[in-house]
C-alpha cells in the first residue's frame, strides 16, 4: 500500500467553485485533479532546475523583500479562504512537495493552494479561448484508451 499524505487546503469561494465546476464538467475526481495539477507543476519545476533557468522556481520566493520588485500575483494567497478541500497525495509527490517547500520556506498547503489556484484560472481561460491542452494531463488514460480502441477497428479491418 502506498502511503498517502493528507493536506487540508483552503480556497476562496470563487476558486473552489471553479475547481468543482471543472471537475464536474469533465468527470474528474477533485483529489485526482489536485494531485495531477501539483505533479505536473513539480515536473515543470524539475525541468526548470535541471536546465538551470530557475524562472519558474524563482516565482516561489518573496522577491518583494528586495525592494522595488513586484510580488508574483499568481501565487499570492487568497484573502477569503472559506472553502476547504481535503486531498491525499502519494508518498513520492508528498516528498517532492516537502523538499520544494523546504527550499522556499513555504507551508506545503500554501504551495499546493497557489499552484491549484493559478492552474484552475489558466484552464478556465483556456476553455473560454477554445484551448484544451489540459486534456493530456487530466484525461490522458481515457484518451489513450479511445485511441487504442479506434486503432483496433482499423487493425481488424472492421470498416
Amino acid at each position: 500500500m502506498i502511503f498517502k499524505k493528507r493536506f487540508i487546503l483552503h480556497f476562496d469561494r470563487n476558486t473552489a467553485r471553479k475547481i468543482h465546476s471543472f471537475c464536474k464538467a469533465f468527470y474528474i475526481v477533485i483529489n485526482d485533479f489536485i494531485v495531477k495539477t501539483v505533479g505536473s507543476d513539480l515536473f515543470a519545476i524539475e525541468d526548470d532546475i535541471d536546465a538551470e533557468r530557475y524562472e519558474l522556481f524563482i516565482d516561489y520566493f518573496n522577491l518583494s523583500e528586495l525592494g522595488g520588485l513586484p510580488e508574483n500575483k499568481d501565487i499570492q494567497e487568497a484573502q477569503d479562504k472559506k472553502s476547504i478541500i481535503t486531498v491525499k497525495f502519494p508518498h513520492l509527490i508528498s516528498l517532492a512537495i516537502k523538499n520544494v517547500c523546504k527550499a522556499i520556506h513555504w507551508k506545503p498547503e500554501g504551495f499546493i493552494e497557489g499552484i491549484v489556484s493559478r492552474i484552475i484560472n489558466r484552464i478556465i481561460d483556456d476553455i473560454k479561448n477554445h484551448k484544451y491542452d489540459f486534456f493530456d494531463i487530466y484525461l490522458h488514460s481515457e484518451l489513450t484508451d479511445i485511441v487504442k480502441s479506434i486503432n483496433l477497428i482499423y487493425e481488424k479491418d472492421l470498416l
